[in-house]
C-alpha cells in the first residue's frame, strides 16, 4: 500500500494517482529509487529554509526528509483545511533530519492565515528572526523566534499543537 493511501486515509492523492505522468515530466533521475520516493534534493547555497504551511511529505517520505540538514523555521496553521497539519506538517517537523529546526503554529488559523494583514505581520516577523540568525549571524535575534517568546501569545503554540 502506498504511502499516500495508507497515511492519507480520504485525504485527496490526485498526485500521487498520477504519479507515471508527473515522473515523466520531472524526470526519472529525480523519481527513480527502489521505494519510488523522490531523490533527496541539495544544493549548497541553501543555507536556511522556511516552508509555511507545508505539504509533500508523500513525495520524500521519512528517508528524504531525514535528508534536509539546513536550518528550518517551520509556519504552520494548525487549523489547515488545504494541507492536513497532523498528516503533513507535523510529520514534516517530525522527520526533517535539521538539528535546528523548529515549528511555530498559529493556532485557530486557517491555510490563507497569511492574507490577514496582522498575521503577515507576524510571519514578517519571525522571518526576519530566523534568517537575521541563520544568514546575517546576528545570534541576538534567536531570541525572537523562541519557544519562550512565542509562549507569550495565546494564538501561538511552539512546535506541534495537540489541541485542533
Amino acid at each position: 500500500m502506498s504511502y499516500c493511501r495508507r497515511v492519507y486515509n480520504e485525504y485527496s492523492c490526485s498526485l500521487a494517482e498520477k504519479w507515471d505522468e508527473f515522473a515523466s515530466y520531472v524526470g526519472e533521475e529525480i523519481t527513480a529509487s527502489e521505494d519510488g520516493l523522490w531523490q533527496p534534493v541539495t544544493d549548497e547555497r541553501i543555507r536556511a529554509v522556511l516552508p509555511i504551511a507545508p505539504d509533500g511529505a508523500w513525495f520524500y517520505g521519512e528517508r528524504g526528509l531525514a535528508m534536509a540538514d539546513r536550518p528550518m523555521l517551520i509556519i504552520a496553521p494548525a487549523a489547515d483545511e488545504s494541507t492536513p497539519y497532523q498528516i503533513e506538517t507535523a510529520f514534516i517537523f517530525e522527520h526533517v533530519g535539521s538539528p535546528d529546526r523548529f515549528m511555530i503554529s498559529f493556532v485557530g488559523r486557517g491555510h490563507m492565515f497569511v492574507l490577514d494583514p496582522e498575521q503577515a505581520l507576524r510571519l514578517h516577523h519571525f522571518a526576519t528572526a530566523f534568517f537575521g540568525t541563520y544568514l546575517q549571524g546576528k545570534s541576538e535575534y534567536r531570541d525572537y523566534f523562541s519557544e519562550e517568546f512565542v509562549s507569550q501569545f495565546d494564538d501561538l503554540a511552539w512546535g506541534v499543537y495537540e489541541g485542533e
